[in-house]
């Protein structure tokens, strides 16, 4: 049976220093590292910005009630766009700063050594700042070519708590099922 490996890395947000990096792992035996990513560069969110606006200009995307046709593909930017997102990204990952440097190398140091076991390896990316949700991690060089099998989630933090639902002494209706000739509405009662 594979064991599952957990790479956790926590950005936060430190201002003009740019993002305080811890990371670690759950499975995986090596000791959490701290250091700091620069701040986005404004070459990254331009180009983001661009292909994302490319996107939205394309008229079924604006369409409400656009159906998916599979015998269509619809290129919805251009790959010159979509190039420069991943090019950007990976300058500002592969910048080799003094205080990245060392998480980065880590990084590659354990996913090298998970990856030569039969472990399913996930990062989670655990983030606060909503432009770094919005990025490709995906697209990272370093993902691309060295480590593809790798699993990346984003948990985005909020600033408040979860909240717990007021006790409500309404009562909720789920369904009303009715005469049901000629119709089967067994699969629904399942459902619900």
């Amino acid at each position: 049976m594979e064991a599952i490996k957990i790479i956790k890395i926590k950005l936060i947000d430190s201002g003009e220093n740019g993002f305080h990096v811890i990371l670690n792992s759950i499975g995986a035996n090596f000791e959490p590292i701290d250091g700091f990513l620069p701040c986005l560069p404004a070459e990254l969110e331009k180009s983001f910005n661009q292909w994302q606006s490319a996107y939205s200009q394309l008229e079924d995307v604006r369409k409400v009630a656009t159906r998916i046709s599979p015998q269509s593909v619809v290129n919805y930017s251009s790959n010159e766009e979509k190039e420069q997102v991943k090019i950007s990204l990976n300058q500002w990952l592969d910048s080799g700063e003094s205080s990245w440097q060392p998480v980065r190398d880590e990084l590659i140091s354990v996913l090298s050594s998970l990856g030569n076991s039969d472990s399913e390896i996930r990062l989670f990316l655990d983030i606060q700042n909503p432009n770094l949700c919005r990025i490709p991690w995906q697209e990272w060089n370093l993902f691309q070519s060295r480590f593809p099998q790798t699993e990346i989630a984003i948990r985005v933090r909020g600033q408040g708590r979860f909240r717990r639902p007021r006790k409500s002494s309404k009562v909720r209706i789920i369904a009303i099922v009715g005469k049901s000739d000629g119709i089967n509405t067994q699969l629904d009662l399942e459902v619900i």
